[in-house]
């Protein structure tokens, strides 16, 4: 089978280099609508085809289902697919449209819009009527009532999911929605997972955790006058740290205002390879008050 390079587009900086065709009529060619409405691609059996207009088309009807996806501004779809009179149907910004094969239909829009569809040569009419069926009897209308979607709301009620070449469609259940049947397949809305590290996988005890700790805080500052415990001249534990089982104090609800997880703190080890001296008892109780903290025992200076 023959394949050929994927087509990106960048819808915005396409829809940029637009201008609004004003006062758009049934009778209005392509040609004249140069520089108001591009075609970005090729689909399937047809093309994308990105425009800006207000006015009012003609009547088309093709063999196949056509999509559009407004953009900006709004619209409105005249469509004719039973046998009743046609039914008009507004469009808003965000919102799709999925018009089934063999059905009449036109857009018009009162105050501008920019709308993306993908379509393929068809059948029309030139003339501003109020049923095609009237000029032309002899082209059938049959199919099933136009589907309408609202893509932002949509996709709102998905959740993320990170998906593997092993996920199966129980495993991505609710990050998935069927939107709408289409052609011979279907429209996919699929739920976008966030930038940065999901929540349920950020470490609980992040370095700014442990920055905002108060225990951790007094640390750092009791840390940088007092010597840590020494044997045979060698600090023990990584980064020469010093025990503070003796500090005190409780928080309102009775909790320990230190962590008992780490009851340590780092302190510098000097250029010698010996733990920092220096401090006497009095200026650390000092210290200790300074902060709302008492020496409970005594200490190991």
């Amino acid at each position: 089978m023959e394949s050929k390079a994927p087509s990106i587009i960048d819808l915005n900086a396409e829809a940029a280099k637009l201008t609004m065709f004003y006062g758009r009529t049934p009778q209005t060619t392509f040609r004249e609508r140069r520089g108001s409405a591009a075609q970005l691609a090729l689909y399937r059996d047809g093309f994308l085809l990105l425009s800006k207009f207000d006015g009012k088309s003609h009547w088309e009807t093709h063999p196949a289902d056509e999509l559009f996806y407004v953009l900006d501004g709004a619209m409105t779809v005249d469509i004719v697919y039973d046998d009743g009179p046609p039914k008009s149907i507004a469009l808003d910004a965000g919102v799709m449209a999925i018009v089934p094969q063999s059905a009449w239909h036109r857009v018009h829009s009162a105050d501008g819009v920019t709308v993306i569809s993908a379509t393929l040569p068809s059948d029309h009419i030139d003339l501003d009527v109020d049923d095609p069926r009237t000029v032309a009897p002899e082209i059938e209308t049959e199919g099933r009532a136009p589907d309408v979607v609202d893509l932002n709301a949509e996709v709102a009620k998905l959740i993320s999911f990170r998906r593997t070449p092993h996920s199966t469609a129980e495993d991505r259940k609710g990050s998935v929605a069927r939107l709408a049947p289409y052609r011979d397949g279907l429209l996919l809305g699929v739920g976008k997972r966030p930038l940065g590290t999901p929540s349920h996988r950020r470490r609980t005890h992040s370095r700014a955790r442990r920055q905002r700790e108060p225990g951790n805080r007094l640390r750092r500052r009791a840390a940088k006058g007092f010597p840590a415990a020494r044997r045979d001249d060698r600090c023990y534990s990584a980064g020469c740290m010093a025990p503070l089982s003796f500090f005190g104090g409780l928080y309102a609800n009775g909790r320990d205002a230190l962590s008992r997880r780490n009851d340590r703190t780092r302190c510098r080890r000097p250029s010698d390879g010996r733990a920092q001296a220096g401090m006497n008892e009095r200026k650390l109780a000092e210290i200790l008050r300074r902060h709302g903290w008492e020496l409970l025992g005594p200490s190991p200076l």
